[in-house]
């Protein structure tokens, strides 16, 4: 999976950061952030193969082009996952999976002047099974 971070708050256009003018803390935390999430979607648990068998459809040939959507986020301050929204994404059953499958977990304290929701644009793409994986 690849990702892009933006930055930004729905209710504070005024102060919305794009990722390269946040200042580092952000980013830093952002870029932890993806990092935390691509290592839930490649999981093994029932809510990140349903997404992984969802993303099967993107495989390369076939004619479907990258998944994109953007994810809005917000973190309570001490790193629990408080709202998860999805711009772009139409399926409504696997956004379910990915709403139970990404708030799941702790993901760590955002610095306190960040700017929320935080938003992630993602481009996905399926990552090749592993060998011996049917």
């Amino acid at each position: 999976m690849t990702a892009s971070a933006v930055f930004g708050a729905v209710a504070q256009e005024a102060d919305y950061r794009s990722a390269a003018s946040a200042p580092s803390s952000w980013q830093s935390f952002a870029g932890g952030l993806q990092g935390r999430l691509q290592q839930r979607l490649a999981g093994n648990d029932a809510d990140a193969r349903a997404f992984q068998d969802y993303m099967r459809k993107y495989e390369p040939g076939s004619s479907a082009s990258p998944m994109k959507f953007v994810a809005r986020i917000w973190i309570l301050p001490d790193g629990r996952i408080e709202r998860l929204e999805f711009d772009g994404l139409e399926d409504k059953e696997i956004a379910v999976h990915l709403r139970a499958l990404l708030t799941r977990d702790n993901v760590g304290a955002p610095p306190e002047d960040m700017l929320q929701p935080l938003r992630l644009r993602l481009s996905l793409r399926p990552n090749e099974r592993p060998a011996g994986d049917k």
